[in-house]
Parts: structure tokens; sequence; C-alpha cells
């Protein structure tokens, strides 16, 4: 339905802005009082009721390394993951996700992705998807999920010469690659070293006493990760925007090592961290 909805749009050469949407822990993260509350509300069997409720409650997990197993803590959230079960939950418990947007954006769900676009014409139309997106994140507030917005994308759809160009943001982040009006990266290389500054003062604050190793696979998860999005795209060739990125780098390096000394090479460091 998405792909004949995206092929008569270019069809009648009309636009249409499409955001892909991901769940962070999409399937550890479904409470199950409220699972189990829709699963009701639906009208499931109570004898099925009772066994699925039986299937999600009173789980414990354990970590086995080397023989040596872990305290077990229970599971108080999620549904059970290689299951076939598990995605029918999972996509009876976003099924009303659907009917949050109240602008007649089309809302689609497959497993734990779902979809949501709208025709655009003008830049009217443009506000009306983000107002439709805002609601989502209602649903997410309503029923304990959440969104990642770093891994969430835009995708215009059409054969337009002239498009309509609109920011869509969610949680104060602009979703998708910014591309500045004169065709460079500045914006999206700004805003990318400014959120890394900000994320490796607070790994410096709350990290530091860590092991080395830990706070080098902090910094490739959260900092690196983030700064080498999209790369292939927007690979630098200034050197300005090279030295704010390089600057990342070496802050990332002075961290991970635990010297912040003036006198201390971090080229070193650096070659050290590979």
């Amino acid at each position: 339905m998405t792909t004949d909805d995206l092929l008569k749009s270019i069809g009648t050469t009309s636009q249409v802005y499409m955001i892909l949407l991901d769940f962070a822990k999409a399937f550890d993260r479904v409470p199950h009082h409220l699972l189990i509350y829709k699963l009701r509300y639906y009208g499931i069997d109570p004898d099925v009721l009772g066994w699925i409720t039986s299937f999600l409650y009173n789980r414990t997990q354990e970590v086995i390394v080397d023989g040596e197993a872990s305290s077990k803590s229970s599971v108080d959230s999620g549904v059970p993951q290689g299951s076939v079960l598990g995605p029918l939950l999972f996509l009876l418990y976003i099924n009303d996700l659907p009917a949050y947007p109240r602008n007649n954006s089309t809302t689609r769900l497959f497993a734990d992705d779902s979809v949501i676009y709208r025709q655009i014409d003008s830049e009217a139309d443009a506000a009306l998807l983000q107002e439709d997106l805002d609601r989502l994140l209602d649903w997410e507030k309503d029923w304990g999920m959440t969104f990642h917005p770093s891994k969430c994308q835009v995708i215009s759809v059409t054969k337009k010469r002239k498009i309509v160009n609109f920011d869509y943001v969610m949680k104060g982040h602009i979703l998708g690659v910014t591309i500045d009006k004169g065709g460079s990266w500045n914006n999206h290389i700004n805003n990318e070293t400014a959120s890394s500054h900000k994320t490796l003062s607070f790994m410096q604050t709350n990290k530091s006493q860590c092991t080395m190793s830990i706070k080098e696979l902090s910094y490739k998860s959260l900092v690196q990760s983030k700064v080498e999005y999209a790369t292939t795209i927007w690979d630098p060739h200034t050197k300005s925007n090279i030295d704010k990125l390089e600057m990342i780098q070496r802050k990332g390096a002075r961290f991970v090592c635990g010297d912040f000394r003036r006198y201390s090479s971090v080229t070193k460091m650096l070659q050290r961290l590979q």
C-alpha cells in the first residue's frame, strides 16, 4: 500500500515527505501491564489472555561467561525475542499508533518499524506533517515507548524540480542530514560537533573512573557513531570542517586515555587508539 501511494504521487508529479521512525529497544520496552490492558481491550479470549500473561510474567535473565553465571534479574517489560508470538504482541501493542495523527497523514506499521507520510504541496502541508509527528510523540508518552531520533530518517519522494523544503524535528533533533541552501555541510557538521562536545562532557563527568576499554567503547558508541553518520555523503573537504571533527577526535582520545595534561602528545594517543 505504501508503494502504491508513492508511485501514484510520482505519477502526478506531487511531492511526498516520508518519515521513517525507529523505536529505541523496541521489543525490550513494552510494559507488560499495558500490553495486557490492550489485549483485554481488543477482546482476546480470557483463556488465551491468561496464557499470554503467564508467558510474559515471572521471567528472569542471567549472563553466563566461561561457565560462571551472574545473579538472576527479573524481566518486567518487553516481549520475548526469537519467538513467533513476540513480534505479534509488539504489533498489537503499537496497533493504535496510526490513530493519533489528526491531519490525515498516513501511518504504516511493520514489525518494529513504522513510517508516517503525506503529500506535500505547500509549507502548510509540511507543517501539518510535523504536527502529526508531534502527536506520535504523545503516543510514545502515553504508552511508555521511546522513539530514537538519531535513527529516524526523512525522505522526499518526487519528480518535481521545485520542491518544498522543510526541516522535521523530533525532540529537538533535526531528522536526517542537514544541507545548506548553498550546498555546503557547515550546519550539519556544526550541529554534530556541538552535540558530540556535550556528550563527551557528560561522559567525562560520569565515566572518568571507568576502565580505558569501557571509555573507548562508550566513545565509539555514543560519539564516533554520531560524528561518522552518513559521512559517505558529506565527507568534509574544507579545512575548517575537518578541524572541527578532528577536535572531537582529540578530545575523545584524551577522555579515553584519561590524560588532559597540556604537554601530553594527543597524536600519540590517537595512534595508540588507532
